[in-house]
This record gives C-alpha cells, structure tokens and sequence, in this order.
C-alpha cells in the first residue's frame, strides 16, 4: 500500500507538471499567432502604399531601362505581399480563425491563373514558365491550395538562375 501510494503520489506530480508545460506551449503558440497576425498586418499597410507608388511610377513615361527597373520593383512588391498574406494565414489557420473549405478544384483553372499571374516575373528575370494543362481536379480549399501552389512557383522562379520553371500535377498512388 506505501508503494502504491508513493507511486500515486509521484505519477499525480508529474501528470501536473506536464499539464503545466502543456499551457505554456499553448500560451507561447497563441502568442506567436497574435504577434504573426499583428506583424502581418502592420507590415501590409506600407507595403500595399508601395504597391501604389510603384504603379503610379509604371504609369510614366520612362525609358526601357527605368520601366524594367520599375517591372522588376513590382515582382519585388507583389512578392513581399504574397510572403506577408501566407504569413497572416499561417496565423489564422493556427488560431483556426479560418475555416477550411473543401470543395472541388478544377486544377486547369489555378493553373491558367499562376500563368497569367507569374509569367511576366518569369520573363522579368529572363526565364520561361512552363504550364502543363491538367484535366484533374482536387477536392481540396481552392483559396488555399492556389496560395501554396503560387508561392511554389514563385519560389522556383526566385531561385532558378536559367531555363525554365515547369507547373505540372499528375495522379500519384491512388488518385
């Protein structure tokens, strides 16, 4: 019976001490989701004015050499936005401010979208986007899935010197 108890005793200790640790890694999650979201959308402010100012500025007349610094200013922008909004929904999926809405996803249709979108920052840095047409569709958040899938490629293009960037899906294992 002491031994028991003991082992109550200690098992009871430790259970409390894990509930603890438990709440101070919630605590510190949803801390860092509230700064993520405050960060977020602090920094979207400025760099949405940016945006403005760097449309206006392709509104001029300059010369080649000005309007492809301004082309490339603008990818620039569009990118830092694009960082800024995964970030404020990383943050709301984590608080779980945002619902997921599954549904249908006719992949040919995002596909058209991030070609229209990403090829002149492709052609901008002097490389090609590549798009394989697909006929598949995912049932999956069609919002969510054209962010991630934007920023793949949009990371591919940053980090690809030369050549071509391709954007192709394909079944794998079942479907």
């Amino acid at each position: 019976a002491w031994g028991r108890d003991d082992l109550e005793q200690r098992v009871a200790l430790v259970t409390e001490a894990l509930r603890i640790k438990k709440e101070e890694a919630e605590a510190a999650t949803l801390a860092k989701s509230r700064f993520l979201s405050a960060a977020s959308h602090d920094l979207r402010q400025p760099t949405h004015a940016l945006g403005l100012f760097v449309a206006r500025l392709g509104q001029l007349h300059l010369d080649d050499q000005s309007r492809q610094l301004v082309g490339h200013i603008d990818a620039s922008v569009q990118a830092m936005q694009n960082l800024l909004d995964g970030l404020l929904d990383l943050s709301r999926l984590e608080s779980g401010a945002v619902a997921v809405h599954r549904g249908p996803v006719n992949i040919a249709q995002v596909f058209e979208t991030l070609r229209s979108t990403l090829e002149p920052v492709a052609l901008a840095k002097g490389l090609r986007l590549r798009v394989r047409t697909s006929a598949h569709w995912a049932q999956t958040d069609s919002v969510l899935f054209q962010r991630i899938v934007m920023n793949l490629v949009h990371n591919a293009i940053r980090y690809t010197q030369t050549g071509t960037v391709l954007l192709s899906c394909r079944p794998a294992d079942a479907g």
